[in-house]
């Protein structure tokens, strides 16, 4: 009897002892990430904004930051979409500035690069805490022309101005 009741109490050890090692294990833990970046939105668009969309992407917490803020006017179909993406490595096969682009200077001094293409343009600069800068300005969702909508490139200059 006293056999029995020992082997019963050590069996209950061991499954109890399996069970709260099964809950510790597959316990899903949330970890909060604090983002330790501050970034100025432009306020000022050359059309009306209607939506908005901001993306964060930091899946790898010590590898790749991007943040992406989408301005969207639905009835033009104009966006402009304003992408940081943290510089990690300045080796020597990151191209700066990029081919086959027009220079401008922003208001703080950073140098700035243009590059239009028929369904898009796109202005692009390094910040001072090492990230890529860059504005997106499409229509249609990048499917069609932008013919009568492209901007004026001063107004792209204008809004990475106010995020400086």
């Amino acid at each position: 009897m006293k056999i029995r009741l020992i082997v019963l109490l050590l069996l209950s050890f061991i499954i109890l002892y399996q069970f709260t090692n099964y809950n510790k294990d597959n316990k899903k833990t949330e970890q909060i990430y604090q983002i330790l970046y501050d970034f100025k939105e432009p306020v000022q668009f050359p059309f009306n904004i209607d939506e908005k969309t901001t993306e964060i992407d930091i899946k790898k917490i010590d590898f790749l930051h991007q943040f992406s803020f989408e301005y969207y006017n639905s009835e033009t179909t104009q966006q402009i979409n304003y992408i940081l993406t943290r510089i990690l490595n300045k080796s020597n096969n990151y191209n700066y500035p990029p081919k086959e682009t027009k220079e401008f200077l922003l208001e703080n001094g950073t140098m700035a690069y243009y590059e239009e293409g028929e369904k898009s343009q796109l202005l692009r600069w390094i910040t001072h805490d090492d990230f890529e800068a860059k504005l997106v300005y499409f229509t249609n969702k990048n499917s069609t022309a932008l013919g009568d909508y492209k901007l004026d490139v001063k107004e792209l200059l204008k809004i990475a101005n106010q995020v400086q």
